[in-house]
């Protein structure tokens, strides 16, 4: 190779910035293994609803990716309705339909808690009420099923059903005497399927 007269050909301070970089990228290489190695992991018994106390039960936490939406009194919440009835037609199968009717059980009692919140009273115990009536026509829809012998319990929201149960706890804690007896309703609905088919 000729080299040419003034040009200084350093490949040295290379060499040394990529054994460099080598080194650098070993140690993170060897804080990200120390950091995520099993022995640094430390494991935590998710809360159950029923261990937590009703003041810290949150329906956006327990529900999620549920929202409230219209509720009971708003012009369009007959319109809301027909839509899930329309819906429900299209949901085969006794378990499949259980399941559905558990999801707008959970939908009314969070409708319910809003109305609640926003001191409407009697379009809450209605909103209640047809949580209790999804409650049951699920209970009569699980039942049918397994009289068929094809209730399949993995298909049916339990969590859906203990969750109902601790937000209605909460409920009667801020609500007037006059819902409890809507809201015990519901509950005790909520927990004949848990006892009887989701143990």
């Amino acid at each position: 190779m000729n080299k040419l007269p003034g040009l200084v050909y350093t490949l040295k301070p290379v060499g040394h910035t990529i054994n460099f970089l080598r080194s650098l990228s070993g140690l993170l290489l060897f804080v990200l293994l120390a950091l995520c190695s099993p022995s640094s992991v430390v494991a935590k018994e998710p809360a159950t609803p029923s261990a937590q106390s009703t003041e810290t039960v949150d329906s956006y936490v327990l529900f999620w990716p549920l929202s409230v939406g219209r509720t009971e009194g708003d012009n369009l919440y007959t319109l809301k309705l027909l839509k899930e009835k329309v819906s429900g037609y299209f949901v085969f199968g006794g378990t499949n339909k259980a399941d559905y009717l558990v999801l707008l059980g959970a939908k009314r009692i969070l409708e319910g808690e809003k109305l609640i919140s926003d001191e409407k009273i009697e379009p809450a115990k209605k909103t209640i009420s047809r949580a209790g009536t999804n409650f049951s026509k699920a209970y009569e829809s699980i039942k049918s099923a397994e009289s068929k012998g094809k209730f399949d319990s993995k298909k049916v929201r339990r969590d859906r059903l203990v969750n109902s149960k601790a937000l209605i706890d909460k409920l009667k804690l801020n609500s007037p005497a006059d819902l409890h007896q809507a809201l015990d309703s519901t509950k005790d609905k909520a927990h004949r399927i848990l006892s009887d088919y989701l143990p």
